[in-house]
């Protein structure tokens, strides 16, 4: 690149901005759809107020001059032309929420990305090639799982039929809800190949605020695996059955638990375990369980360590239910490996923050997002905020205004750096 190239584009990287009050307001307004008395959203995925969101979400992308798609697992595109033909530059992430859940986590990265198409709409700046907004269902997994469901399908990772039989907690069929809310599109419309994605996300984390830096420059998504746990022992009187006749699995289980949680504290920070849910049957005060679910989610950074942690806990688990004697039996509920994000996108990302002046890091994440699928089928990157006090996944989720506009803008000056370049 010559002077000239260089300072053509740093003329253009600062004459495009993101309108902060109209940005910030359309944050305020998605937040509405599914609040919560204590401030959170509470916005499933195809439930009602799910369905409210997408359809605030059509007619904000129609406003903005987008042309709007619907797939067959109902991931919507907001679609806008390029001076050139082929796949297009592709940036979003999702509106459904966890239960009780916060008002950025997915919802910022879409309305960003909106702001992005608005600038560029109202600017009327034609670029080489097509921009795309993807808004993905079922990132969060929370009704239906696995999480993104989307997002795996649209890009070949898993069969549609098996995501349309898949049922939530009520016994409803992901295809039947689909089909209920009005957003069961063609499969044409997947945008399968995109040219490149991006996605801008809180960071959901406490690093970047502890570190005193605004922008998050993701270097990859850690490898995670999720299992269900059933140990299945005998239910008896809780008063009259002693110690040496009982086969309690719940107490296996949480002998269990506490064990893969001493793991985690003897790895130093590279292995983080949670196990988020445990049901008891038949869940009565004086009667020893007869059955006992639980799930193990394990995370880390080095996909061999995570290797090692699973054989290590199974064997574990083997040794503790003989000397329980309970049975057991385990399902894999998700596997992701490690995750590397482009360098060429870290680039854009990282050129961006230093000619706006803003701090930032080069982290690793470790929730999942629907990037670590486009990954498999092209160059993507991830730009994070900082969350207060790492506070996500509950009402109390908050980043600050100032933050959420600066990471807006770097999405604005990525696409823009993505377009000129590739």
């Amino acid at each position: 690149m010559d002077c000239g190239e260089e300072g053509d584009m740093k003329i253009q990287l600062k004459e495009y901005l993101v309108r902060s009050e109209r940005f910030l307001a359309s944050v305020r307004d998605l937040a509405s759809i599914g609040a919560t008395a204590g401030g959170g959203v509470h916005r499933l995925a195809l439930s009602p107020d799910d369905i409210r969101a997408r359809k605030q979400m059509v007619e904000w992308m129609e406003e903005a001059g987008l042309t709007v798609s619907v797939d067959d697992m109902g991931n919507l595109y907001g679609l806008r032309p390029g001076r050139n033909p082929g796949p297009p530059i592709l940036f979003g992430s999702h509106v459904d929420t966890v239960p009780f859940g916060g008002r950025f986590d997915g919802a910022y990265g879409v309305l960003a990305g909106l702001e992005v198409m608005r600038v560029l709409h109202e600017h009327g700046v034609e670029t080489e090639h097509p921009l795309g907004l993807a808004i993905f269902t079922n990132e969060e997994g929370a009704r239906f799982q696995p999480a993104m469901m989307g997002s795996s399908v649209a890009v070949g990772k898993w069969p549609v039929e098996e995501a349309y039989a898949v049922r939530d907690q009520e016994g409803i069929a992901f295809g039947d809800a689909l089909q209920a809310s009005g957003f069961l599109g063609e499969r044409r419309n997947r945008i399968s190949r995109p040219l490149c994605y991006v996605e801008l996300h809180i960071e959901q984390g406490p690093v970047l605020e502890a570190a005193g830096k605004t922008i998050g420059i993701v270097q990859g998504i850690v490898a995670q695996s999720w299992h269900e746990v059933v140990l299945e022992g005998e239910a008896n009187h809780a008063g009259t059955t002693p110690p040496s006749r009982r086969r309690d699995p719940l107490v296996a289980a949480a002998r269990w638990i506490a064990y893969v949680h001493e793991m985690a504290e003897s790895s130093e920070g590279a292995l983080l375990v949670t196990c988020g849910r445990i049901a008891a049957e038949p869940g009565a005060v004086n009667v020893i369980p007869r059955k006992v679910a639980f799930t193990v989610d394990l995370r880390s950074a080095d996909e061999v360590r995570l290797r090692k942690a699973e054989e290590q806990m199974f064997a574990w688990g083997d040794d503790l239910c003989r000397r329980a004697g309970v049975e057991k039996a385990v399902r894999r509920l998700h596997w992701a490996p490690y995750t590397p994000f482009a360098s060429g996108i870290r680039e854009l990302i990282r050129e961006s923050c230093l000619r706006r002046g803003y701090t930032f890091l080069e982290m690793p994440s470790g929730a999942g997002h629907d990037a670590q699928h486009l990954a498999g089928v092209c160059e993507t990157g991830m730009i994070f905020v900082p969350s207060r006090e790492g506070k996500s996944h509950c009402e109390e989720e908050f980043s600050a205004d100032g933050d959420l506009v600066k990471g807006a803008q770097v999405l604005l000056d990525t696409v823009l750096g993505l377009d000129r370049t590739r």
